[in-house]
């Protein structure tokens, strides 16, 4: 059961910062046009998914802080949620200036 709430919250996760970078292409492209390295922008969608699983992992911890929980889920979920942000980041970071500001 566990395992399922994992792949599910790591679908979703995945689900989000995609669509994240597909709507922040024209920002995207003006920043790589105006001079960001390719790792900031990508620094920034890894940022920006880290604090989604930070604030998601707070939340579990306090609601399950009555209960016994294991020290290593909270630090596999959040490799595991980091790991399914890593694909739109790269997107984001390989995203050509040129081509950013005509996609709708």
């Amino acid at each position: 059961m566990g395992l399922i709430g994992l792949t599910l919250a790591l679908v979703v996760l995945y689900g989000t910062m995609s669509y994240s970078v597909s709507r922040r292409k024209k920002e995207i492209g003006i920043r790589m046009a105006i001079g960001a390295a390719p790792g900031s922008i990508f620094g920034l969608f890894l940022r920006q998914g880290a604090w989604i699983v930070g604030i998601g992992i707070a939340a579990g911890i306090g609601i399950a802080a009555a209960r016994t929980m294991e020290q290593g889920v909270p630090a596999l979920l959040a490799a595991a949620a980091l790991a399914a942000c890593w694909i739109p980041a790269r997107r984001a970071a390989s995203t050509e200036p040129m081509h950013a500001p005509r996609c709708d």
